[in-house]
């Protein structure tokens, strides 16, 4: 009877450790799907591997090739496709976080992005530096005697 007993409980100890075993490695499969889940997300919600960063990363690049250091409109032009490019890259919250530290590059009148270009404050008295003396030329030679 007591051979029985123990027989019982080792049968039982057995199928504890299999459901055990079995519990854990269902539970690890669980954490590996979530967490190759939890990566697909994160590599589809970073916004500067979006298409449209790309694209506008490549309007940019065209904007800046054709305007250069031009009009104002050239300046507004490419002002308005650095900040959609800002957008489409950063994200709305990194774009909020650039717009809030730009300072008063520029601006805004309706819809539409105006260039300002820069104060530029002269001094009240300004400093006149004196030129220097010039130094006089040495005498000519003549080397063909």
């Amino acid at each position: 009877q007591e051979r029985e007993q123990a027989r019982a409980a080792l049968e039982a100890q057995r199928q504890r450790q299999q459901a055990d075993a079995l519990a854990a490695q269902q539970q690890a499969q669980r954490e590996a799907q979530e967490a190759r889940a939890r990566a697909g997300r994160e590599v589809s919600t970073d916004p500067s591997r979006s298409p449209e960063c790309a694209r506008s990363r490549r309007q940019l690049d065209r904007t800046a090739a054709e305007t250069g250091q031009g009009s104002y409109d050239a300046q507004a032009r490419l002002s308005a496709a650095q900040r959609q490019m800002e957008l489409d890259c950063l994200g709305p919250a990194g774009y909020a976080q650039v717009e809030r530290s730009r300072g008063q590059g520029g601006a805004t009148y309706g819809t539409q992005d105006v260039y300002v270009p820069p104060v530029v404050v002269v001094p009240r008295h300004p400093v006149v530096v004196q030129p220097a003396v010039p130094v006089p030329r040495p005498p000519g030679t003549q080397c063909n005697v």
